[in-house]
């Protein structure tokens, strides 16, 4: 029973201690803080904040696996890969990727040494090994998954990154900036209902913009589970089971302090435009102005004149 109880705490911990990690993660990122002032008046000064978000679905994606291949010759080398781009060229062609679309890059030609070197001491390549990327240009995400299929059957496994890409944003900056300046002009008049007369003052703002890819969302934290309690192989005994999973499959979206998102219904992994504009209004304090007036006023009136001999004996006003 001892045991039982002592495997639940140590599983709650391991749990808890991955919960943690996950906390610490979203705590140090931009998104962790969602308590942000849209409107903040202090004195005679107004600051409003405007955040307007576009969530853009891609154009396009281009997606790059990576594969080493060894060979005795360079010439091997190239024989084969010619017969696996034009096996993956045959196959693509029910995914409706063009050849155009794909580009295969040599990125490393490395010589292979034997041990032993001949009989006048000079090592000699007994092989070669190459590096190659191939980058696919595709139209949905839905097509990584049988574009992956396509490229396992050919011994390619693994998958360097899938890059999201748009035409044009210039219909997407002219609707953020209509946004943002309509929303703006709302928070004006709230601001002059409430009391603050933006008027008779000195107005400053700033416009900031950023775009945030889909991999910049997406969590990295780990699980770990250093002890397993397994019943069914013998009763009241544990067996050491270590785990450790990179958790990089979940997608989430910053909509909590915009004023607006474009698309906010889309599920699908989206490109966003994040576009700021930060007003500010210091307001003239004519009293304060008047009052700092009559200040210089007496000051002058109060002023003393110094006044000194000069050389021929004459009086002079001396002046600071």
């Amino acid at each position: 029973m001892k045991t039982i109880i002592s495997i639940a705490f140590l599983t709650l911990c391991t749990t808890t201690f991955s919960q943690t990690i996950n906390q610490s993660y979203n705590s140090a990122t931009e998104f962790s803080s969602n308590n942000k002032q849209s409107i903040k008046v202090t004195g005679n000064r107004l600051k409003i904040n405007t955040k307007i978000i576009y969530n853009a679905l891609p154009n396009g994606y281009h997606i790059t696996y990576t594969y080493t291949s060894i060979s005795s010759s360079i010439e091997a080398l190239e024989d084969e890969t010619t017969i696996k781009r034009d096996a993956i060229l045959k196959s693509i062609k029910k995914l409706n990727i063009k050849p155009s679309d794909v580009i295969v890059d040599v990125i490393g030609l490395d010589p292979i040494f034997s041990l032993n070197s001949d009989s006048f001491n000079v090592n000699i390549p007994t092989g070669f090994k190459s590096t190659h990327n191939i980058t696919f240009n595709i139209e949905g995400i839905e097509t990584v998954d049988q574009l992956s299929k396509i490229c396992f059957k050919n011994n390619i496994y693994d998958i360097i990154d899938i890059v999201p890409y748009i035409n044009s944003s210039k219909i997407i900056e002219d609707s953020l900036s209509r946004k943002a300046i309509e929303v703006l002009n709302q928070k004006k008049k709230l601001a002059k209902e409430i009391g603050y007369s933006i008027t008779d003052g000195k107005p400053s703002f700033e416009k900031t913009r950023n775009t945030i890819f889909p991999s910049e969302r997406y969590l990295k934290s780990f699980i770990q589970n250093t002890s397993l309690y397994r019943h069914h192989i013998s009763q009241n005994s544990t067996i050491n089971y270590n785990r450790r999973v990179e958790i990089d499959a979940y997608y989430n979206l910053d909509l909590r302090d915009a004023d607006f998102v474009f698309n906010s219904k889309e599920v699908k992994p989206v490109i966003q435009f994040i576009y700021e504009i930060n007003y500010g209004f210091i307001k003239r304090d004519r009293e304060e102005e008047a009052r700092l007036k009559e200040l210089r006023i007496e000051e002058r009136k109060t002023k003393k004149n110094i006044f000194i001999l000069d050389k021929n004996g004459k009086m002079k006003e001396v002046t600071f």
